[in-house]
């Protein structure tokens, strides 16, 4: 940790992430829209939902079906060098191809090869059709050399690598690229089981061990990973052999950073930590390795209906087209980005848990050219890698970033049907981290609190205009809107055979009905309303706490509400129930405002987890 801090130290552009969080958090401030499970309208729209979904279960001709299995049917590189303009507009499309030409022509310092080579180079030049991109760069050579000269002279960097930021300079980076271990996860949907994926192992000549064997792993074996499933590291003796295997070629091996295997692996376990049915969103695609990953692992998971990912963007046709290759058939991409859709949409109304994977700086990734290559040789990820210094167009991406994190976190939490967040971020700077989930974590239950305050005052306003009405205006002159003509003509409706009571008379019993609250200040937060971080579940084979202590290059936060929301045949009786459909007294059918106050009597017996707790104030 201390050499962490000593390269946050040195790397500047870190050092202005709290100044720039404030800044953005303030702005954010200004919204207060947010949805809560105790709100009328959604539990009402929910209500209707799973009752409409109880009348396909009753017109099924399967017998065995039940209510959650309704949703199942339609399953389905260097800072100085990238302010250098070098490469020419019409070489733009094959720009990386360039930079790889360029980096070979340093390291021969830009000499020509020997004449014995030259032959072989203008046969791969020509088949490559790169012979007038070579020729531009020996054109030039003099001028590049020179101006990449200057850039060392200037930094005083003995080494090109001493050209890069502080935090990619950490020594990590060179162990992650001499590393012969190869990392990558089993394709369940092309490889049908253990067995199978064991024999194809073997097939090329490796030695297979499990998840519990703690021998080091030597070349030509391959290790079981005791922490994510379908996960496997192998030493093979050539690596460039194995990449044009069988095993890759037909994909049934996926090549990825262990980093960006423990926050899927955690997400597919939470539904069944949590007991929930439901759907499962995604809100960025970091990696679509990572993304294939998660649907890997939901492919055996029944609780889970649909999964959706989005955020693609530009690289929609491409994602699904890659999914489509490697036979990945649960997941449904979008490009449209998570935070561009209103509170109002529907779209997420049956997503219970979020997997919240905004942009972040990447600071923790000890091999960043395997992150570029795991998303399709993105090289933009350079731009974030290897910012290091203190500009406006630095401090301009950092504010985005972070935006994009409490926009992301915000809006998940502010949805009435999700019922848990795990966040995710490959980042070593504090702000991004635990600074932004205990932020938004603060927001989002400040806001409910007050939500629930409004409401207050509003019954309180509606109590205090009745109780003046009733003392200064007959009734027969009393407007059609006022809270003590609607009490009396609904009333009269009831009671069609009775005789008529005053209006005193009849406010008298709905009074003795409220709570007696001298404050506003004791009204608290129901708890299905209320977020609170919980503890990552252990996901370890036969061991504790294995993910605490383990360097994984990856952030995970888990905040979930305090007392869980499940839409099943429990929660669909409870509401019918309180719409008075088994016999209930009419009084017990006036609608609540959910809004959970401190009362003074005996407390109630504590519910259990697994049942909506609806607040028991009954409002004018």
């Amino acid at each position: 940790m201390a050499n962490q801090l000593f390269f946050l130290s040195l790397a500047d552009i870190f050092s202005v992430y709290p100044a720039i969080f404030k800044e953005r958090s303030r702005q954010l401030k200004k919204t207060k829209q947010i949805y809560l499970p105790s709100d009328e309208e959604w539990m009402d729209k929910m209500y209707f939902m799973l009752l409409e979904m109880q009348r396909q279960v009753n017109e099924s001709p399967d017998i065995s079906i039940t209510l959650k299995d309704i949703d199942k049917r339609d399953k389905p590189m260097f800072d100085a060098a990238r302010k250098t303009k070098i490469i020419s507009p019409s070489y733009v499309d094959d720009e990386q191809r360039i930079w790889l030409m360029l980096f070979e022509l340093y390291d021969r310092d830009f000499k020509s090869r020997n004449s014995e080579f030259q032959q072989q180079q203008a046969e791969l030049y020509q088949q490559a059709e790169v012979i007038e991109h070579a020729a531009v760069l020996w054109k030039h050579r003099v001028r590049l050399s020179a101006s990449i000269s200057r850039m060392r002279i200037c930094v005083g960097a003995l080494r090109l690598s001493q050209l890069l930021p502080i935090h990619l300079q950490n020594e990590k980076v060179a162990i992650a690229a001499a590393n012969p271990v190869v990392t990558g996860w089993i394709n369940p949907f092309l490889v049908r089981n253990k067995a199978e994926a064991d024999r194809l192992l073997m097939d090329m000549g490796f030695t297979i061990h499990g998840p519990d064997d703690e021998k080091p792993l030597l070349e030509q074996h391959c290790k079981w990973d005791n922490i994510c499933p379908l996960v496997i590291s192998c030493i093979p003796k050539n690596r460039s052999e194995f990449t044009k295997s069988v095993l890759m070629t037909k994909h049934y091996f996926i090549m990825q950073d262990k980093n960006f295997s423990y926050g899927p692996a955690i997400m597919s376990k939470l539904m069944d930590y949590f007991e929930l049915y439901g759907d499962i969103l995604q809100t960025h695609v970091d990696s679509p390795r990572s993304t294939a990953y998660l649907a890997a692992l939901f492919y055996s998971v029944n609780r889970v209906n649909n999964f959706y990912v989005y955020g693609a963007g530009t690289n929609l046709k491409d994602y699904r087209r890659y999914m489509e290759t490697i036979g990945v058939n649960n997941i449904r991409l979008f490009g449209d980005a998570f935070t561009s859709f209103p509170m109002e949409s529907n779209r997420f109304r049956t997503v219970v848990g979020i997997f919240a994977t905004p942009p972040n700086s990447f600071s923790a990734i000890s091999d960043p050219i395997d992150l570029i290559c795991s998303r399709g040789g993105d090289l933009s990820m350079l731009e974030v890698l290897t910012e290091s210094e203190v500009s406006d167009e630095g401090k301009s991406r950092v504010g985005c970033i972070l935006e994009e994190q409490l926009l992301t976190l915000t809006m998940s939490m502010s949805r009435p049907q999700v019922q848990f967040v795990l966040y995710q971020t490959h980042s070593i700077v504090q702000t991004e981290n635990e600074d932004m989930v205990e932020h938004v974590l603060q927001v989002i239950n400040k806001l409910a609190l007050e939500k629930h305050k409004q409401a207050y005052r509003e019954m309180k306003r509606l109590e205090a205009l009745a109780e003046a009405e009733a003392a200064n205006i007959p009734a027969a002159a009393m407007s059609k809107d006022s809270p003590r003509k609607k009490e009396k003509l609904s009333a009269e409706d009831k009671r069609k055979s009775q005789p008529e009571l005053s209006a005193k008379q009849e406010s008298v019993p709905e009074k003795e009905k409220l709570p007696k609250v001298d404050s506003i200040d004791l009204i608290t937060t129901p708890d299905i309303d209320e977020f609170v971080s919980d503890v990552v579940p252990d996901i370890c084979i036969n061991q504790d706490n294995c993910i605490k202590g383990l360097s994984t290059g990856s952030f995970l936060s888990l905040v979930r509400r305090k007392c869980l929301t499940h839409l099943n045949e429990k929660y669909l009786i409870r509401m019918a129930e309180r719409r008075g459909l088994f016999g209930k007294p009419a009084s017990d059918k006036a609608k609540s405002k959910a809004v959970k106050l401190q009362e003074i009597s005996e407390p109630a017996p504590p519910e259990p987890d697994n049942e909506i707790r609806i607040s028991g104030v009954q409002q004018a």
